[in-house]
């Protein structure tokens, strides 16, 4: 439990847990998460239950322990199997389209373009995306995956250039007075790629969805990203694992060198050639 607790920074919300299982899945494993949900749920029956019902009721309704057995499998290997199921690209691109907030808007589209996890998107800082380069470097290292380096394809790029960046300044000017009147750390928050919080983030892309009558969690842009590479471009499991931070980092030197020469341009060239475009124009 107090792993569980350490890993969401003993807080939470109702839609940070929404797609937690699948999350901790991906990190811990699926005898660890199940072990961690469990107590988990005994800690609202427990605690939270005594102070709010409602919510305790709500926590238990989101927050359920995996039992599919295929969870087991690592997630690529899922996907081969086809256990896993993605939304479509056109899905996919149908919401991306009704999200009006533009960082919101641009979060939605960079984690279906990429396959990073959503800790990952939303806790970039303004220095790990080198935009002269379209490269994203999460930097995101636990004890068990390794985020290693991934890219910004030509149109999202052309993107936050045209709209994002002029919109995100903007933003930084409308509300740092509120953020520092409420005791948080200006610098840092500035410092964020996408300022917003990630409740804010998923109510805005919780809206898109329900204007389009499409519904699925946020981490299965991760499972579509994948599924993607390795289904509809035939790209080899080791080079999507470099992409989606399922290889150490030893591995990534040693497959940047077997398939790339060493060289992050190629990289780049390749995933341009590869990944899914969710945005058609700008």
């Amino acid at each position: 439990l107090n792993e569980l607790l350490t890993y969401l920074g003993y807080s939470f919300t109702l839609q940070r847990l929404e797609d937690l299982r699948d999350e901790l899945i991906d990190e811990f494993g699926y005898a660890k998460t199940r072990h961690m949900l469990k107590a988990f749920r005994k800690f609202v029956k427990v605690v939270i239950r005594k102070r709010n019902r409602t919510l305790a009721s709500q926590i238990l309704e989101v927050v359920k322990v995996p039992k599919d057995k295929s969870k087991e499998l690592p997630l690529m290997q899922r996907i081969m199997l086809g256990y896993e199921k993605a939304p479509t690209i056109d899905e996919i691109r149908r919401v991306a389209e009704a999200i009006t907030n533009i960082g919101a808007k641009l979060a939605f589209i960079i984690l279906a373009e990429t396959g990073l996890r959503p800790i990952e998107i939303f806790n970039l800082s303004i220095e790990q995306v080198d935009l002269e380069n379209r490269v994203i470097r999460p930097l995101h290292i636990s004890k068990t995956k390794r985020a290693y380096i991934s890219f910004i394809s030509s149109l999202l790029h052309k993107f936050i250039i045209e709209k994002y960046l002029p919109w995100r300044e903007w933003f930084l000017e409308q509300y740092q007075y509120a953020v520092n009147n409420i005791g948080r750390d200006v610098e840092k928050w500035r410092r964020k790629f996408i300022p917003l919080s990630e409740d804010h983030i998923r109510a805005e892309i919780r809206l898109a969805m329900e204007k389009t009558g499409t519904r699925f969690e946020l981490y299965k842009l991760r499972s579509f990203f994948i599924s993607w590479m390795l289904l509809e471009k035939k790209v080899p499991g080791e080079v999507v694992a470099v992409f989606t931070g399922q290889a150490s980092l030893a591995q990534v030197e040693t497959i940047l060198r077997h398939y790339f020469g060493g060289s992050i341009e190629k990289l780049r060239e390749f995933y341009d050639e590869n990944a899914p475009k969710i945005l058609e124009e700008v």
